[in-house]
């Protein structure tokens, strides 16, 4: 994974959850 910090982790769950939602 690209994203080793959880900051990193949580704005990647939070795009994926915008791409779902849209």
């Amino acid at each position: 994974m690209a994203f080793q910090t959880s900051g990193g982790l949580d704005n990647a769950l939070k795009l994926l959850k915008r791409l779902d939602l849209r």
